[in-house]
């Protein structure tokens, strides 16, 4: 079980899953609660199989009484630990394929987009690639150390989308 959550941890959250179309996302979710679901219910026969089901039967008073108890018990114990071989499989299965449509059906991340602006106040032109941009304002980054913020309105005089910003 603690393997089942180790390897599900792999499918973090949406941010794991968010490259994946719409369908394929649900139907890794619905992998990995197949998966936990089943890998629940295997440790529950596991144990079953190993410490007995409990009840307020009263013990075995007779040999024969404990003989049969016995074997009934080992019968039921063998159904348990067959269940729990063939639903880990099926867990570990549902697993496995849920992390494989995560890891190989993602979407290429779209390329950045590059913006030029030339500015209001001294015509001086800026290029990188554009952050965010909403309707009043705009992020650009040149490298790492120069990240300007715009007002549209008021700082920019024209901005342009271009494929880089070597020309």
């Amino acid at each position: 079980m603690l393997g089942l959550i180790t390897a599900v941890s792999l499918v973090k959250g949406p941010d794991t899953i968010s490259g994946l179309p719409k369908l394929v996302q649900y139907v890794v979710g619905l992998l990995l609660l197949i998966g936990l679901g089943s890998a629940a219910f295997g440790a529950w026969r596991a144990m079953r199989a190993s410490f007995g089901n409990p009840s307020l039967e009263s013990a075995p008073t007779t040999p024969d009484e404990l003989g049969a108890r016995s074997y009934d018990d080992a019968v039921q114990a063998i159904v348990d630990l067959s269940w729990a071989k063939w639903v880990t499989l099926v867990s570990l299965s549902a697993v496995a394929l849920a992390v494989g449509l995560t890891w190989y059906l993602q979407e290429d991340p779209s390329p950045p987009a590059y913006l030029r602006v030339v500015l209001s106040a001294d015509h001086q032109v800026f290029c990188g690639q554009l952050l965010k941009g909403d309707g009043d304002t705009v992020v650009i980054k040149k490298n790492e150390g120069d990240i300007r913020t715009y007002v549209v309105a008021h700082d920019l005089a024209s901005w342009d989308i271009v494929s880089d910003c070597s020309k």
